[in-house]
């Protein structure tokens, strides 16, 4: 059969589901054909050249293989997709005059996200500094970085969001990397 986009995937995989084994064969070769194309002369053609021996097949990885490759790219993706959130998060952080990205390692850490919950909370400060945890920083730093003046409910709307999506990103993303190790 030709490999024309997507098309050949269905096809390809019902008669790999009965036991007949298909080649999928580069597009390349049937344009040689003169005349006027039709999917009957396609295939007449696919077929004299596949008895003359002068096609190849394509590698078509075994199902277990694309299985594990769906996989991977899908968790690829949610990984991208939790990175951008984390990234925005930081920035209406910083727009909102917060720079907890100053006095913490790790902006995504157990402690800052913590701290990040309690501000969107609207938890008072001295609450929002028993997130510490084990940070470096001493509190007067994170009471200078956590400054919230800037930081109204308005702002505070959107970082909810953003921790919630960012949450169940990566969880979807830790459930298909528990998926693709067991494949």
């Amino acid at each position: 059969m030709e490999s024309t986009g997507v098309y050949w995937k269905s096809p390809f995989a019902a008669l790999e589901a009965v036991g007949i084994t298909a080649w999928v064969v580069n597009a390349r070769h049937v344009k040689a054909v003169p005349g006027r194309k039709t999917d009957m002369a396609d295939a007449q053609w696919l077929a004299t050249l596949a008895r003359a021996g002068l096609l190849r097949a394509s590698f078509i990885p075994p199902l277990l293989m694309r299985q594990l490759r769906l996989v991977a790219r899908q968790r690829q993706k949610l990984v991208g997709m939790c990175s951008a959130e984390k990234n925005r998060l930081l920035k209406v952080l910083v727009d909102a005059g917060i720079r907890i990205n100053v006095v913490v390692a790790d902006i995504h850490g157990a402690s800052a996200r913590a701290m990040v919950k309690a501000l969107i909370a609207d938890k008072p400060m001295h609450e929002v500094l028993d997130c510490k945890g084990r940070l470096r920083a001493s509190r007067e730093e994170l009471f200078e970085a956590l400054s919230t003046e800037q930081f109204s409910d308005g702002t505070a709307s959107w970082p909810k969001r953003s921790c919630s999506t960012s949450s169940r990103s990566s969880s979807a993303s830790h459930g298909w990397t528990r998926g693709c190790c067991r494949a």
